[in-house]
């Protein structure tokens, strides 16, 4: 369990990062099957979140403005993406995109696509094509914008990208809020603070494999599983929720989370950070809902993220 948190914490905070100011269930469409979303403008103006942006400058932005050679640390905001069953990914940037940035951007898409690429109107806005036509434009969670997509500047301080061409031009109707979201039955889970990092989300039977293995079988008896990363009181919050498929199996996956707090807390080479992040740990248990919750002290998550 401790180690699929992990995991789902590691995918939002290290995939390529690309916009809502506030995101909630109701912006995403009722199939969505995983999301992600980073707010680095609060990330940089929290004392609390200082240290953790300074953390993923150095492991992500970095990499990211080598690799495309823009620089996107002080151009990026905030970036949502999210996956839904009909319509592939769907990922926005908010932030000071001016007319250098952009440039910059439409010379990486044409390097990377290798040559595939081309400009195309939809009424009065202009989007860009990237990557092969060959009907398989579809992105997944193991692929990149860079391979094939859309993606267009028509929205003012917005990067909105797509997988599916009808998908951009509804972005463009939409000014950036993909049409039809509301409140709506079986919404996937988003969690929300004060002052809010990161957070991830995903319907987890989307994500079990084949393997009979311990972390397979969790996923499989397992619905939703929520993360948020926030500030509370100075300290690093971490909150996560599972919605189970079953009430007993929920109380289940409890106990063996507590079991697991309980046998790291009376190991005698425990991690300082690693006792901290114990001690401070809380797990609740209400139906067929798991809630994990800890606060750590920033410098304790930077090194943690670093083992």
């Amino acid at each position: 369990m401790l180690k699929s948190t992990g995991t789902l914490l590691c995918l939002a905070l290290s995939l390529p990062l690309l916009a809502y100011a506030d995101l909630r269930a109701s912006d995403l469409p009722a199939e969505t099957e995983w999301y992600m979303h980073a707010d680095f403008e609060q990330l940089k103006d929290s004392d609390a979140g200082q240290p953790l942006y300074a953390w993923l400058e150095d492991e992500v932005i970095v990499e990211v403005n080598e690799e495309f050679e823009i620089d996107l640390g002080d151009a990026v905001k905030r970036f949502t993406a999210f996956s839904n069953d009909g319509s592939g990914v769907i990922a926005i940037v908010e932030g000071n995109i001016d007319q250098g940035l952009k440039d910059k951007i439409l010379a990486a898409a044409f390097a990377q696509s290798g040559g595939k690429f081309d400009q195309r109107s939809y009424g009065d806005a202009i989007y860009y094509k990237a990557g092969n036509d060959n009907g398989s434009t579809r992105l997944n969670a193991e692929d990149s914008i860079r391979h094939s997509g859309y993606f267009t500047f028509s929205v003012d301080g917005r990067i909105l990208a797509a997988s599916d061409e009808d998908q951009i031009r509804a972005l463009i109707d939409s000014k950036g809020r993909l049409p039809g979201a509301g409140n709506h039955n079986g919404a996937i889970i988003v969690l929300s603070a004060d002052k809010q990092f990161v957070q991830a989300g995903m319907r987890t039977s989307e994500f079990a494999d084949d393997d009979d293995d311990w972390d397979s079988n969790i996923l499989r008896n397992t619905e939703q599983a929520a993360v948020l990363v926030s500030e509370q009181n100075g300290l690093i919050a971490m909150d996560m929720t599972l919605i189970g498929a079953d009430p007993e199996m929920t109380s289940s996956l409890g106990s063996i989370v507590n079991g697991l707090i309980a046998l790291q807390a009376f190991s005698s080479d425990i991690d300082p950070e690693v006792a901290d992040l114990l001690r401070n740990t809380r797990v609740e248990v209400e139906g067929s809902t798991l809630k994990v919750s800890t606060v750590l002290e920033p410098t304790n998550v930077v090194r943690l993220l670093g083992d």
